[in-house]
Order: structure tokens, then C-alpha cells, then sequence
């Protein structure tokens, strides 16, 4: 939930989507949600709009978003230790991957000091493949741990595989 004065973005690569899928998303967000969607091919244009509000433009950050900071992320994608892969098994796997690499590119003044971040990406949480998860074993060479030393705010994400599921009901639904 936000603030009735805050501003609401659906990020949406839309690799795989139909035009009718897309067009129904675009709906609900709208009318459900009051969220404006922005529609992303790339993990830079997904920087770009996390820094500027545009998905075009490469400033570090803009006016626009010095006014509208960022106050709550939650991504939904794909993971594999260190990297959120927005658009897993398709075409464009490797342009849609944030990772290390990418997060350097992030202006941590495009967030408000008291953002939340939360990655249900799987295996966000965890530093190396394969490590046994106990307490906060793995944790300092996380993905989340990286974007939280470099965004400076709060980060949830799993350390291992998420389930989605019980999200859309039972296979008989």
C-alpha cells in the first residue's frame, strides 16, 4: 500500500506477453491498482526508469525522480545466486539479468532513506551456489546484501528456491 500522494509503476518486461495480455495488464493495473505501466526489454532500460523515470534516458538521475524517490520494490522474477533474470529461458535471458554488473548503475539518491526492497526472485539471499543456509551464512555475499550496501535501505529476498505455486489457487482451479 502507498500513500494517496505517492505514484505507483508496474515495471513489466514484456517478453512473452500478447498484446491482448499486455492491454488487460495495463487495465487492472490502472483501474485496481492506480499504477501506471512501464513497459521494459532490458535491465538498462529498467535502470534507466529506476534512475530517471524514463526508460530512454541514461542520466545518473533527473529532476523527476529527485521528486518522485522510490519508496517500495518488489520484483517478481526468476533467480539464480547473484542474479534477478527478468526474462529467464526467453530471447532476451541475458539483456533482462540484473546482476553485480548491473546494480553499480543504480543512483542510490533515486530511493527514499526509508525504501523497502524486496526480491521474491529465488536465491536472492544467498551468497554461493550450493551453501548450506543457516542463519546468516552466505548472507554478506548476497545479491540483497549487495543492493542494500549500495541503495542503503532495507532488502527482503529469499535464500533459496521461492514457490509460486498456491498463488493462482489449486490445479483444479
Amino acid at each position: 500500500k502507498n500513500e494517496n500522494s505517492e505514484s505507483r509503476s508496474l515495471i513489466l518486461f514484456t517478453e512473452g506477453y500478447t498484446v491482448k495480455q499486455l492491454e488487460r495488464i495495463k487495465q487492472v493495473a490502472k483501474d485496481k491498482y492506480g499504477a501506471e505501466v512501464i513497459e521494459v526489454k532490458t535491465s538498462e532500460e529498467l535502470i534507466n526508469y529506476i534512475n530517471t523515470k524514463s526508460i530512454g534516458s541514461k542520466d545518473p538521475i533527473s529532476l523527476g525522480r529527485s521528486k518522485d524517490k522510490i519508496t517500495n520494490v518488489d520484483m517478481f522474477a526468476h533467480g539464480k545466486v547473484g542474479e534477478i533474470r527478468f526474462g529467464y529461458e526467453t530471447q532476451i535471458d541475458k539483456q533482462a539479468t540484473f546482476n553485480s554488473n548491473s546494480l553499480y548503475k543504480i543512483n542510490s539518491m533515486s530511493f527514499s532513506k526509508d525504501a523497502t526492497i524486496s526480491s521474491y526472485a529465488c536465491r536472492t539471499g544467498i551468497g554461493r551456489e550450493g551453501e548450506f543456509f543457516l542463519a546468516t551464512s552466505g548472507v554478506e555475499n548476497s545479491l540483497a546484501q549487495k543492493i542494500a550496501d549500495k541503495v542503503g535501505v532495507k532488502v527482503n529476498a529469499y535464500a533459496k528456491r521461492t514457490d509460486y505455486s498456491a498463488t493462482l489457487g489449486t490445479f483444479v482451479d
